[in-house]
């Protein structure tokens, strides 16, 4: 599989799937050549772990279940719902699946087309998400 014709990848959380997707060497290739493209790439609850074992986090901003905060030695870790270091998004847990989600929106669609969706499901958005967004480049 090739990371061409993607836009990006999102790495669901849990266990023992998150292991699996570690220990597997063809989600470690494909996570890089997203990488090497500048593609978005997304992690959720326990799956930054996988980022982190790829090589890709070192000395980036980064979340994850609070478990796990121990596991991510050379990163900036941060308490946060939703962190965006570009390329990368990462999320606490199912908790923050709602806030990851629309923050992937925002990367993708821009903004609007988040703050439209929130609307549309009577979500609101906290204004540090919004500060995440800008990371991305983007204005709300």
């Amino acid at each position: 599989m090739s990371p061409d014709g993607f836009t990006g990848i999102f790495l669901p959380g849990g266990t023992p799937g998150t292991k699996n997707l570690r220990e597997s060497r063809e989600v470690r290739d494909l996570l890089l050549g997203f990488h090497q493209r500048g593609k978005l790439i997304a992690a959720i609850c326990a799956a930054p772990t996988v980022l982190y074992h790829a090589g890709l986090l070192t000395g980036r901003r980064v979340t994850s279940h609070p478990s796990l905060v121990s596991l991510f030695a050379g990163c900036s870790y941060e308490d946060s719902p939703v962190v965006v270091d570009p390329p990368f998004i990462t999320s606490r847990g199912p908790g923050t699946a709602l806030l990851c989600g629309l923050t992937i929106v925002a990367c993708l669609r821009g903004p609007k087309a988040a703050d439209d969706l929130a609307a549309a499901m009577v979500a609101s958005i906290p204004e540090g998400l919004r500060m995440e967004w800008d990371r991305w480049g983007l204005t709300s």
